[in-house]
């Protein structure tokens, strides 16, 4: 009984990553950091570590992150099978590509606005987070440029 509903979770997950790569919708993510795998060979002090976790939460909690796991929790909660889409695009994302989403489908100009208007929709709470700490609201390039100074 375990085996059977392992397989029925584990199934859909292994049959969306197949076809997606072998459609061509996959693409290999983009390093955040050009040095990324020296930076993760050398060792770092502690006052460095806090810095990037702090960096990092604050990104989180003043940006997008906020706003986009809330809508993502929400959405699994209104509806369960979303939950395994998002397990699916964590099995993409852990095997280097980007996760699927409706950009993925859409050519440049209609990706650009949907990110645009999907940016605007999941910063709010970060918006409002930032403002009630008096901290400044951070969108993903500002986000992305403090956390490569954090870890530089």
């Amino acid at each position: 009984m375990v085996l059977k509903s392992r397989f029925i979770l584990i199934f859909p997950l292994v049959f969306s990553l197949i076809s997606a790569s072998s459609c061509g919708v996959l693409t290999k993510k983009e390093t955040l950091h050009s040095n990324i795998v020296q930076l993760a060979t050398q060792p770092m002090t502690q006052e460095k570590r806090s810095a990037a976790l702090k960096e990092a939460g604050k990104n989180w909690l003043y940006g997008e992150g906020l706003g986009s796991m809330a809508l993502n929790v929400g959405t699994a909660v209104l509806f369960p099978p979303y939950a395994l889409f998002l397990l699916g695009n964590v099995a993409i994302s852990a095997s280097g590509y980007e996760p699927l989403g409706v950009s993925t489908l859409l050519n440049n100009d209609a990706k650009e606005k949907w990110q645009s208007h999907y940016s605007d929709f999941v910063s709010g709470p970060g918006r409002i987070g930032a403002m009630i700490a008096d901290e400044d609201y951070r969108d993903r390039k500002i986000a992305k440029e403090k956390l490569v100074e954090a870890l530089s």
